[in-house]
Formats: C-alpha cells, sequence, structure tokens
C-alpha cells in the first residue's frame, strides 16, 4: 500500500468521524428540545427519587427495630441481674457469712456489694423500658409525584400506556409493605421495576 492511499484512507476516517460528531450533535439538540424526551427525562427522575426516599424510610424503620430489640434485651437484661444480685444479697445477709470473721462467703465482708449492684442493675433496665415507652417510630417521609408518560390521549397505545402507569403506582406504593414481610423480596421487586421502566 502506498502512502498517497494511507493518507486518503486517513482523510476519509477523519471525516466520517467528524461526520458521525456532527449527527449525535444535531440529535441530541433535536433530543433537548423535544418534550416528549424531556417529560421522560424528568418522569424518570421523578422515579428514581422516589426508589432513594422509599429506601431512606425502609432504612430508618430497620434502625427503629434495631434500636427496640437492643433496649428491650437491655431491660430484661437489666432487670434479670438486679433480681439475681438483690438475691444474692438477701442470701449473702440471711446466712450472715459475709460479716462473719474467719468465713469466706462469695464475697466476703461486702454484703452491701450485691445491693450496689441491684441498683445499679436495676436503673439500668428502669431507663431501657422508660426509652421503649417514649421510643416513636420514624416519620413517614413523604414520596414525591411521579409524572405518568407522556402520550396524548386518542395516540395508539395511550389507553395501555395509562393501564401500566397505574399499574406501576400500585407496584410503588406496595413496595414499602412488601419490605416490611419480607426484605429481600422487596429488593427484588425494586429491581424488576428498574429493569421494566426503560
Amino acid at each position: 500500500m502506498t502512502s498517497g492511499q494511507e493518507w486518503g484512507e486517513l482523510v476519509t476516517r477523519a471525516v466520517e468521524w467528524s461526520r458521525d460528531r456532527m449527527e449525535a450533535a444535531r440529535v441530541d439538540r433535536q433530543r433537548r428540545t423535544d418534550p416528549v424526551f424531556l417529560a421522560r427525562v424528568q418522569r424518570q427522575a421523578a422515579l428514581e427519587q422516589r426508589a432513594r426516599a422509599q429506601q431512606a424510610q425502609v432504612v430508618a424503620e430497620e434502625k427503629y427495630r434495631a434500636k427496640l430489640t437492643r433496649v428491650g434485651k437491655r431491660a430484661t437484661t437489666g432487670a434479670y441481674v438486679a433480681a439475681g444480685t438483690a438475691g444474692l444479697g438477701v442470701l449473702d445477709l440471711a446466712t450472715g457469712i459475709g460479716g462473719q470473721t474467719g468465713l469466706d462467703g462469695v464475697m466476703p465482708g461486702a454484703p452491701g456489694f450485691w445491693f450496689l449492684s441491684a441498683a445499679v442493675a436495676g436503673l439500668i433496665g428502669w431507663r431501657a423500658r422508660a426509652t421503649l415507652r417514649t421510643a416513636t417510630p420514624p416519620p413517614k417521609i413523604a414520596l414525591p409525584p411521579v409524572p405518568p408518560p407522556v402520550l396524548t390521549p386518542g395516540t395508539v397505545g395511550a389507553e395501555e400506556a395509562a393501564d401500566v402507569y397505574r399499574a406501576e403506582g400500585q407496584l410503588i406504593a406496595m413496595i414499602p409493605a412488601v419490605d416490611q414481610l419480607h426484605g429481600e423480596a422487596g429488593m427484588s421487586l425494586r429491581a424488576t421495576m428498574t429493569a421494566v421502566q426503560p
């Protein structure tokens, strides 16, 4: 191949590349002024914003449930530890082991330690129960509205698109309930919605 042919192929490729770039720019300009395209972009952004809000609601509710579980365990443990240590204190006082010289009890010379431990554990349990009583669930996050698909009434597929939009709205409204029943199913439903929406 001669250098002239190589030069010609190089120029041809450059012209084709610039023509493709100009065509892509023209299409992009048309799309940016196309109301249907703009409405689709807005709808997709609204759907993504709604999905983020739903995910934030799920995370807040999971944190709240985890906090209730943690505080409930602390309250139960505090009550049991307080009862146990108070019982040991009574036992230590009743047998008199702690106060007698020459006899080593469970805590030699300190039956009051059991009552102090019971008081501390009881206080921890009482505070945990008070936290449980005053705990408020996270507020519901308002879901942003999603604009319907842009199809003027009377056009081909307008009725079907409206049916699909209604079904999509029902699915979106159902996702938080599915999350509460089974988190994995909610994630799967979200993935399906993301795959089907385009």
